[in-house]
C-alpha cells in the first residue's frame, strides 16, 4: 500500500512489443516520507490517474532490481484502488492535511475541540453549515425548516 504520496509524476507512452502489439505504459514516481519508487503501470492501469494526497493500494506488483535501483511494475493481475482511511466514510480528507491538523491538536489545550473546528470545513461546505440546524440535537422551533447536518459525516468527524 502506498500511503499519502507527496508527489506523483507520470509519463504516458505507447510501447511496441516484439509481437508488434502497442501497449500503453505509464511510469509514475511516487514519493512519500519513506522514499521514492518508480512504478511502471501497463495496459488499462496506465490510463488510471493517481491524485496527490490520496492513499492507494496496488496489488500484484513485480519487483525489479536494476543496477541497485528498485522499481515495481504491474502484471496482468494487478489492481489499483483508492483506500478510505475510515471505511464507512462517504467522503475523503487529504491525509497530509489531516496529519498536520492532528499534530497541531496535540499541542493545544483542548485537542478534541481543535480537531473538530479544523475538520468541519473539510467535511461540510460553508453554506451547508450556515443553512443547517447544526447536529439537530434539539427539536426544530416552529417555522424552522432547516435540516440538521449529515449524521454520518458528524459521526465520522467524532
Amino acid at each position: 500500500m502506498i500511503s499519502n504520496p507527496h508527489r506523483v509524476d507520470a509519463v504516458l507512452e505507447r510501447v511496441t512489443q516484439r509481437t508488434q502489439e502497442t501497449i500503453k505504459l505509464k511510469q509514475i514516481y511516487i514519493q512519500d516520507s519513506n522514499g521514492k519508487v518508480k512504478v511502471s503501470m501497463w495496459r488499462q492501469l496506465a490510463e488510471t490517474s493517481i491524485e496527490v494526497g490520496k492513499t492507494v493500494k496496488i496489488t500484484f506488483l513485480k519487483l525489479n532490481i536494476n543496477n541497485g535501483e528498485i522499481s515495481l511494475q504491474t502484471i496482468p493481475q494487478s489492481t489499483l484502488e483508492y483506500v478510505k482511511l475510515v471505511e464507512s466514510a462517504s467522503f475523503t480528507v487529504k491525509s497530509e492535511v489531516l496529519r498536520n491538523i492532528t499534530n497541531k491538536a496535540k499541542r493545544e489545550k483542548n485537542p478534541g475541540y481543535f480537531l473538530v473546528i479544523k475538520l468541519m470545513p473539510m467535511v461540510f461546505r460553508t453554506e451547508e453549515m450556515a443553512n443547517s440546524r447544526g447536529q439537530g440535537l434539539r427539536p426544530a422551533k416552529t417555522g424552522d425548516i432547516r435540516l440538521p447536518l449529515d449524521v454520518d459525516k458528524i459521526k465520522t468527524v467524532k
